[in-house]
């Protein structure tokens, strides 16, 4: 049995030794506090000491291996995660890298866009320093242009074109395209809506026919006669007008205006006696200005009239060659005639 030595009660402090027996004590002789006595021997202390130790050892080694596992774990957890952020953010490059160009052609095109806007305004309208009006026959009129005189340009710095130009016809709308001669000019190009208007319809009779307009038929048809049919100056000169005569057809709205004169020849001592020679116009139009318009087409034709049966184109006069146009078909035609045998 292991030697029991004195000791302190925990409660009171007294000093506590074993009975003369050795026994330890129960309760402490001072206080009477029940004492809880370790009787173990001190190898027995010892071993339980070291068990205690070894036990604690291999808690700890446990704590420890399962705080590594789990650090591990959460070391793998961390690289998983790192990796999937690294593919994600690949990706994401790899489709900003490709959305890149896209991304930078729709920035400049809403630049460039922006940039057009702001220089288009700046630009001068030309539209708004041209005049535009109408003048000719009502289904071939054609456009004229006046230009301002206060214009940042002139007529030739400015590109004009409408498409029915030459075929216009009244209460119809046209669009007129106006652009820059030159690319780099300050002027843009625009294109406007014109509603058509003013254009005159083909003369019924001889109404509008002043004086002047006389004359100006005359000397056109002389100088046609002249030209076509290569006369010399003396039988330019015996030319003696006759007539005016128009034939208006108001199923189409068209007219032809005869210009008819004589002329007696005799050549190498035959006498051809007179001849009657006709320029026509198509479709002629007298302006308020007193200005002619009619069909180019009709502009220096010429006919052939003799008195005599054998004579070109079969007709014996002119009187002849009338009642035949008025029998050739129009079913409602209007006719007018100018003499000028008394003027």
């Amino acid at each position: 049995m292991s030697e029991m030595k004195s000791w302190n009660c925990p409660h009171c402090g007294g000093t506590i030794v074993p009975d003369a027996n050795g026994k330890p004590l129960t309760n402490c002789p001072f206080c009477d506090s029940l004492l809880e006595l370790d009787t173990r021997s001190t190898e027995q202390k010892t071993y339980e000491a070291f068990k205690g130790k070894y036990k604690a050892e291999a808690e700890f080694n446990e704590a420890e291996r399962r705080a590594r596992q789990e650090f591990e774990r959460q070391q793998l957890q961390q690289a998983e995660k790192r990796e999937r952020s690294r593919k994600v953010k690949g990706r994401a490059v790899g489709a900003i890298g490709c959305l890149t160009p896209i991304l930078i052609f729709i920035i400049l095109f809403a630049v460039g866009a922006v940039f057009v806007k702001v220089v288009d305004a700046r630009l001068t309208d030309p539209s708004s320093y041209i005049d535009v009006s109408f003048e000719g026959l009502d289904g071939s009129g054609h456009i004229v242009y006046t230009y301002h005189d206060d214009a940042p340009f002139s007529a030739h710095d400015i590109k004009t074109h409408c498409y029915e130009d030459g075929s216009l016809s009244n209460g119809e709308s046209v669009k007129i395209e106006f652009s820059p001669v030159d690319d780099n000019a300050m002027i843009k190009s625009v294109t406007k809506a014109y509603n058509v208007s003013g254009l005159k319809g083909v003369e019924t009779d001889f109404e509008n026919f002043s004086s002047d307009v006389m004359a100006d038929i005359e000397r056109k048809s002389k100088d046609n006669l002249k030209d076509a049919q290569g006369m010399t100056d003396e039988r330019y000169k015996a030319l003696k007008r006759q007539c005016l005569y128009l034939r208006y057809d108001p199923d189409t709205n068209t007219n032809t205006v005869w210009d008819v004169y004589k002329v007696h020849i005799d050549s190498h001592g035959t006498d051809y006696g007179d001849r009657y020679v006709s320029v026509w116009y198509d479709n002629l139009v007298v302006k308020p200005n007193g200005d002619l318009v009619y069909n180019k087409t009709g502009e220096g034709g010429h006919l052939m009239f003799f008195k005599y049966a054998d004579g070109f184109n079969g007709y014996d006069s002119f009187d002849d060659f009338l009642s035949i146009v008025k029998n050739n078909k129009i079913a409602n035609p209007q006719y007018a005639q100018h003499d000028f045998d008394n003027e």
